[in-house]
């Protein structure tokens, strides 16, 4: 059951009708007049939202419900900032029974300073940055925001999935699948996308979710 309203701050309401799965009822409110908005169609709502094309592969799902997130969303749900923090927006979405989230990043040339001396390029390792905080804002979500702290504690393998020099300024879009979740634990699969190609890919990245308040009373008493 899909629900739409009129105004311009739109509610999504999906129905789990899934009997073998705990019922439940799940409402997103999304930013925007989507009156307009071919609700069959909310791809064309969530590249709206970014402002650019989505990569292809990244647009493969029957999105039932989303979630569009700015930056002072972003700020609600994780407290990481900038400059650390370079994620432009994001969309947390449920498909063909999957939690998933793209977010956008814009790597600036100062950041890519030195590496190499001939001509600046993007390493992997800012590639891994924008999929381990993509991933850290979609467990965040589902946990509650900023009432956890999600630690990034273990990874898979890491890979480099192109071999052409992608260099700055450029936009990525980062992509991370929930593989598992429980009360301490998150999982998630994650891949960067830039010039509208896959360009890393992380096999799992777990996350252990700590209290807020239990996080910074702790990180007080070792830096006091």
């Amino acid at each position: 059951m899909l629900l739409l309203s009129e105004n311009n701050k739109s509610s999504v309401s999906i129905a789990n009708t899934n009997k073998s799965k705990r019922s439940k009822v799940f409402d997103f409110t999304v930013k925007g007049d989507l009156s307009q908005v071919n609700i069959n169609n909310t791809w064309l709502a969530i590249e709206n939202f970014f402002g650019q094309c989505l990569p292809r592969h990244l647009k493969m799902g029957a999105v039932s419900m989303f979630k569009l997130l700015d930056t002072s969303d972003i700020h609600n749900t994780i407290h990481e900032r900038r400059p650390f923090l370079n994620v432009l927006k994001a969309a947390v979405f449920f498909d063909n029974g999957q939690y998933r989230i793209i977010s956008s990043f814009f790597i600036d040339p100062s950041e890519c300073e030195g590496h190499f001396s001939q001509r600046s390029m993007v390493p992997l390792l800012l590639f891994s940055k924008c999929m381990a905080i993509t991933g850290e804002i979609l467990v965040a979500f589902l946990n509650g925001g900023h009432n956890t702290v999600p630690l990034a504690s273990k990874t898979g393998e890491i890979k480099a999935t192109t071999d052409s020099i992608i260099a700055p300024p450029v936009l990525v879009f980062s992509e991370a699948i929930l593989l598992k979740k429980m009360r301490a634990f998150s999982a998630t699969k994650n891949t960067a996308w830039a010039d509208g190609k896959m360009v890393g890919g992380i096999e799992k990245i777990f996350y252990k979710m700590i209290p807020a308040s239990v996080f910074f009373d702790a990180v007080s008493e070792i830096f006091t």
